[in-house]
């Protein structure tokens, strides 16, 4: 799983508990959600959120364990992860995540910039099975290396709450301070004078 860390330790205790499972539950399913930037724009109330599309943010997610060569040839284990691409119409898909239908996934957005982290369960319950391709690391014990192998199989598709990326990204500006500054002090004195003419008409 994929966790942001808090400002504080305490923050940051984790609870992990293990259950086994035999091969033959694990399925592959096919995730996908969409992400947006929020922003206020300029002038504008708290309530007025701009949202835009995280266009180019990754996701990623993944949840069975693999068996693979590492460097130094020695087989180690690891999460399986595939990733996808947010379009410009703010969806991404996921496709192969390999698991067992009631999982809970954490699913990892960044643009290199910002990370936020969303979670979803897979179920196979009322989704419908899609036939998806996509790239698997496995290991070859030949050669002790590790390959990539297209894999084209029937996904569970399954759809994700938004998620909404931070604000402070350099695909959102935003404004962090608004000062208004007034050349002579008659000036100010007239311009208050209008504003409160105006408040008792609005008042009459």
């Amino acid at each position: 799983m994929d966790f942001l860390a808090e400002a504080r330790p305490i923050d940051n205790i984790i609870r992990v508990t293990a259950q086994e499972y035999d091969q033959e539950n694990y399925q592959y399913f096919s995730l996908s959600g969409h992400a947006y930037y929020s922003s206020v724009s300029v002038r504008q109330s708290s309530d007025a959120l701009l949202n835009e599309p995280a266009i180019g943010a990754v996701a990623t997610s993944g949840a069975a364990l693999q068996s693979i060569y590492g460097a130094d040839k020695k087989k180690i284990w690891q999460t399986m992860r595939q990733s996808g691409v947010v379009g410009e119409d703010g969806m991404f898909e996921i496709n192969g995540i390999k698991a067992i239908s009631g999982d809970t996934v954490s699913v990892l957005l960044t643009n290199n910039d910002i990370d936020q982290v969303a979670y979803c369960t897979l179920t196979d319950e009322g989704t419908e099975k899609i036939e998806k391709s996509f790239d698997e690391l496995q290991a070859d014990d030949s050669t002790q290396t590790n390959i990539n192998n297209t894999v084209t199989t029937d996904c569970s598709d399954v759809n994700m709450s938004t998620v909404n990326m931070p604000i402070r990204t350099p695909c959102s500006p935003y404004v962090t301070d608004v000062r208004y500054s007034y050349a002579t002090q008659g000036l100010r004195k007239k311009l208050c004078k209008q504003y409160l003419t105006k408040l008792d008409k609005a008042k009459i």
